[in-house]
Protein backbone atom coordinates (compact mmCIF):
# COMPACT_ATOMS: atom_id res chain seq x y z
CA UNK A 1 0.00 0.00 0.00
CA UNK A 2 2.81 2.40 0.88
CA UNK A 3 4.61 1.62 -2.38
CA UNK A 4 1.48 2.46 -4.38
CA UNK A 5 0.94 5.67 -2.38
CA UNK A 6 4.40 6.96 -3.23
CA UNK A 7 3.97 6.23 -6.94
CA UNK A 8 5.26 2.68 -7.26
CA UNK A 9 3.46 -0.33 -8.66
CA UNK A 10 1.45 -2.88 -6.75
CA UNK A 11 3.73 -5.63 -8.07
CA UNK A 12 6.82 -3.92 -6.63
CA UNK A 13 5.03 -3.43 -3.32
CA UNK A 14 4.11 -7.11 -3.27
CA UNK A 15 7.73 -8.03 -4.02
CA UNK A 16 8.93 -5.93 -1.08
CA UNK A 17 6.17 -7.35 1.13
CA UNK A 18 6.99 -10.94 0.28
CA UNK A 19 10.71 -10.31 0.86
CA UNK A 20 9.88 -8.90 4.27
CA UNK A 21 7.58 -11.75 5.20
CA UNK A 22 10.10 -14.33 4.03
CA UNK A 23 13.00 -12.81 6.00
CA UNK A 24 10.92 -12.48 9.15
CA UNK A 25 9.61 -16.03 8.69
CA UNK A 26 13.17 -17.30 8.48
CA UNK A 27 14.11 -15.47 11.68
CA UNK A 28 11.08 -16.79 13.57
CA UNK A 29 11.60 -20.33 12.31
CA UNK A 30 15.17 -20.35 13.60
CA UNK A 31 14.28 -18.73 16.90
CA UNK A 32 11.26 -20.96 17.61
CA UNK A 33 12.74 -24.06 15.90
CA UNK A 34 9.72 -24.56 13.64
CA UNK A 35 9.35 -24.93 9.85
CA UNK A 36 9.47 -21.73 7.79
CA UNK A 37 6.21 -22.63 6.05
CA UNK A 38 4.25 -22.14 9.27
CA UNK A 39 5.19 -18.47 9.19
CA UNK A 40 5.35 -17.93 5.41
CA UNK A 41 1.82 -18.99 4.49
CA UNK A 42 -0.14 -16.74 6.89
CA UNK A 43 2.12 -13.83 6.03
CA UNK A 44 1.63 -14.23 2.29
CA UNK A 45 -2.16 -14.58 2.31
CA UNK A 46 -2.83 -10.81 2.52
CA UNK A 47 -0.55 -10.24 -0.48
CA UNK A 48 -2.47 -12.57 -2.81
CA UNK A 49 -4.33 -10.57 -5.50
CA UNK A 50 -7.72 -12.26 -5.07
CA UNK A 51 -9.72 -9.11 -5.79
CA UNK A 52 -7.93 -8.55 -9.09
CA UNK A 53 -8.45 -12.17 -10.12
CA UNK A 54 -12.14 -11.85 -9.29
CA UNK A 55 -12.41 -8.65 -11.36
CA UNK A 56 -10.67 -10.37 -14.28
CA UNK A 57 -13.09 -13.30 -14.26
CA UNK A 58 -16.09 -11.02 -13.74
CA UNK A 59 -15.13 -8.84 -16.71
CA UNK A 60 -14.45 -11.92 -18.79
CA UNK A 61 -17.95 -13.23 -18.10
CA UNK A 62 -19.54 -9.85 -18.89
CA UNK A 63 -17.53 -9.75 -22.14
CA UNK A 64 -15.40 -6.75 -21.16
CA UNK A 65 -12.30 -8.37 -22.56
CA UNK A 66 -9.97 -5.38 -22.34
CA UNK A 67 -10.67 -4.83 -18.67
CA UNK A 68 -10.45 -8.57 -18.05
CA UNK A 69 -7.01 -8.69 -19.67
CA UNK A 70 -5.91 -5.64 -17.68
CA UNK A 71 -6.93 -7.16 -14.35
CA UNK A 72 -5.53 -10.58 -15.27
CA UNK A 73 -2.13 -9.12 -16.18
CA UNK A 74 -2.03 -7.17 -12.91
CA UNK A 75 -2.94 -10.28 -10.90
CA UNK A 76 -0.30 -12.36 -12.68
CA UNK A 77 2.37 -9.69 -12.15
CA UNK A 78 1.58 -9.47 -8.44
CA UNK A 79 1.54 -13.26 -8.05
CA UNK A 80 4.87 -13.47 -9.86
CA UNK A 81 6.33 -10.74 -7.63
CA UNK A 82 5.26 -12.67 -4.53
CA UNK A 83 6.91 -15.84 -5.84
CA UNK A 84 10.05 -13.91 -6.82
CA UNK A 85 10.24 -12.41 -3.33
CA UNK A 86 10.14 -15.88 -1.77
CA UNK A 87 12.81 -17.19 -4.12
CA UNK A 88 15.11 -14.19 -3.61
CA UNK A 89 14.74 -14.44 0.15
CA UNK A 90 15.64 -18.12 0.08
CA UNK A 91 18.69 -17.42 -2.10
CA UNK A 92 19.85 -14.64 0.25
CA UNK A 93 19.29 -16.74 3.36
CA UNK A 94 21.09 -19.71 1.79
CA UNK A 95 24.08 -17.55 0.83
CA UNK A 96 24.22 -16.01 4.30
CA UNK A 97 24.15 -19.45 5.91
CA UNK A 98 26.93 -20.72 3.63
CA UNK A 99 29.02 -17.63 4.36
CA UNK A 100 28.63 -18.18 8.12
CA UNK A 101 29.56 -21.87 7.83
CA UNK A 102 32.66 -21.08 5.76
CA UNK A 103 33.64 -18.26 8.13
CA UNK A 104 33.27 -20.55 11.14
CA UNK A 105 35.35 -23.25 9.45
CA UNK A 106 38.13 -20.76 8.71
CA UNK A 107 38.07 -19.48 12.28
CA UNK A 108 38.26 -23.04 13.61
CA UNK A 109 41.30 -23.79 11.42
CA UNK A 110 43.01 -20.63 12.67
CA UNK A 111 42.35 -21.57 16.30
CA UNK A 112 43.76 -25.07 15.72
CA UNK A 113 46.93 -23.56 14.23
CA UNK A 114 47.37 -21.23 17.17
CA UNK A 115 47.07 -24.01 19.76
CA UNK A 116 49.42 -26.49 18.04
Amino acid sequence: WICVQIGGSAAFGSLLGSLGVAFISDLFSKRLKMPVTIFNIPGMVPLVPGGLAYQAVRNLVTESYREAAHYAVQAIMIAGAIALGLVLSEVFNHNIRNFKVKRDAIMLKRKKRLFK
